[in-house]
């Protein structure tokens, strides 16, 4: 069946016409929110939503900074419709995002979303509307991922990759995805899930990470709602379409952060990029199942922070357990890249190759360099 695309209007500057509305989550940092709406600004939506989270009661500046970060973000001094869903309490980001998104959801067909921490490349906006555009009735595809953890990855000529993990730090998707997919998985049967996991055929530590994602959640203890996000899509048998060269940058790791608190994380240092030309072709190539373990690999190794120490532990597993002498299995699965050393060194050294540049890299690299002596 031939596919209907939507047309593409381009401004007197030569720029795509933006058609998409953008989603933009908020809570108390003016600054960030400074940065990530010149961004907003540029891209000028004809449709703004603005979903703000309420001030803490122990924290006394809270009134102030949301209340300053709102009108940050309500300020368009664009033709825009602009709505705002503000909280006069504090929710917390889980609940605040996936009650934002529900809401934008309830309303629209399809949105470009952004946080409050993430500073979009301007050509970001016209990508995500284009992959919207030629995924819009494939229901295979969940989600549109703006940032590349890795930099840069797959063919030097396509115009996206697909496979499973799609970051959300800079994302698109539609309503068909979001309201339909179902969030009720946690309450399924284990056994039933054990089966659905082995039928994606996923990488050895990709499923295994799956497999905890899901564990922790039928035990209540995930919290995280973009965890939940990735499980529900992965479990769906859906995959993201992500762009092969990063066009985010997340400025919110640091003491201000609801989670991402090391300043020094090596997920901050990942350069910014311009959008390939959008060549509007369905799956370039296959799956990419390499991307996915190492965008993983990439998050793992981002929470050693003494990557000296864990690889020592790593090459110890038998040391890794509890009084009853219970292996740790979140702490096994944190230490999983220093036990495959090789393929973490590959990694990290593409990540320098591709620009990347920080001290956490500079340990990782250090601390890694040794396995070149040994066999693979």
């Amino acid at each position: 069946m031939a596919k209907a695309f939507c047309l593409i209007s381009m401004t007197p500057s030569g720029r795509q016409q933006l058609s998409t509305p953008v989603a933009v989550f908020v809570f108390n940092r003016p600054s960030a929110t400074i940065e990530v709406m010149k961004a907003v600004r540029w891209a000028r939506p004809p449709t703004l939503f603005v979903v703000a989270d309420g001030p803490r009661q122990d924290h006394p500046t809270d009134i102030q900074r949301c209340a300053k970060v709102r009108a940050i973000a309500t300020d368009a001094d664009w033709p825009c419709d602009v709505h705002i869903l503000a909280s006069d309490t504090n929710l917390g980001c889980d609940v605040r995002v996936q009650t934002g998104l529900d809401w934008v959801f309830s309303q629209v067909e399809q949105a470009i979303i952004v946080e409050d921490d993430v500073v979009p490349h301007a050509s970001m906006f016209p990508w995500c509307e284009n992959m919207l555009a030629l995924y819009t009735d494939d229901p295979s595809i969940a989600m549109v991922a703006a940032r590349n953890p890795l930099s840069r990855w797959g063919p030097a000529d396509a115009d996206h990759l697909v496979a499973r993990r799609g970051s959300i730090h800079g994302w698109a998707t539609w309503a068909r995805a979001w309201t339909t997919l179902d969030r009720t998985w946690p309450e399924r049967d284990p056994g039933q899930l054990a089966e659905t996991i082995n039928a994606l055929h996923l990488p050895p530590l990709v499923k295994r990470h799956l497999e905890r994602t899901v564990s922790l959640a039928q035990n209540g203890r995930l919290a995280a709602w973009d965890n939940h996000w990735d499980a529900t899509h992965m479990l769906a048998d859906t995959w993201a379409a992500i762009s092969p060269v990063n066009l985010t940058r997340n400025i919110g790791f640091g003491g201000d952060a609801t989670r991402t608190t090391n300043a020094d994380d090596l997920r901050a240092s990942m350069p910014v990029f311009s959008a390939p030309p959008a060549t509007l072709k369905q799956h370039p190539q296959q799956p990419d199942p390499d991307f996915d373990e190492a965008s993983l690999i990439v998050d793992l190794l981002a929470g050693h922070v003494r990557p000296e120490i864990t690889r020592r532990l790593a090459q110890r597993p038998h040391l890794i357990g509890n009084e009853n002498g219970i292996l740790n299995e979140d702490l096994l699965l944190q230490l999983a890249p220093m036990m495959d050393p090789h393929r973490s060194l590959s990694i990290v050294r593409h990540l320098k190759a591709a620009g990347a540049a920080s001290t956490a890299l500079d340990r990782l690299l250090a601390a890694l360099t040794d396995v070149e002596a040994a066999p693979s």
